[in-house]
């Protein structure tokens, strides 16, 4: 199992750079490893240039956080990231739970090609 934390300043392309890596993973190592992305911006709405395997926003929305919690932009990122910190256990399931499946599914009974968990942090 590889996994790779994307950080960077907002706008700086790690979104792009995940899509990019992903593809690379697929052309280069075939099928010798499986991505994974993981998007954890609570404010990317599901406008991804890559399919996205374990979405943050499945257990806190940015936009939603504003309008119930009477936040700004800056105030909200930091309610999700605080919500985020105090449901790790959340996000330790969907990892969990992709590696089980991924294990399961495995045509070669066991002997599963690497999972590869690219790891899309927010900019804030």
């Amino acid at each position: 199992m590889y996994a790779e934390l994307v950080c960077g300043p907002p706008g700086c392309g790690k979104t792009t750079y995940c899509e990019a890596k992903r593809q690379f993973i697929q052309t280069f190592y075939g099928q010798d490893r499986t991505p994974v992305l993981v998007n954890l911006d609570p404010a990317n709405d599901g406008i991804f240039p890559y399919p996205c395997d374990i979405d943050v926003c499945s257990l806190i929305q940015h936009e939603v956080v504003m309008q119930t919690e009477g936040l700004g932009p800056n105030g909200s990122y930091l309610f999700c990231v605080d919500y985020l910190s105090t449901h790790m256990d959340w996000l330790a399931e969907q990892f969990r739970q992709y590696a089980e499946n991924h294990r399961r599914d495995s045509p070669s009974g066991g002997d599963e090609k690497p999972l590869w968990f690219i790891i899309d942090c927010p900019g804030q």
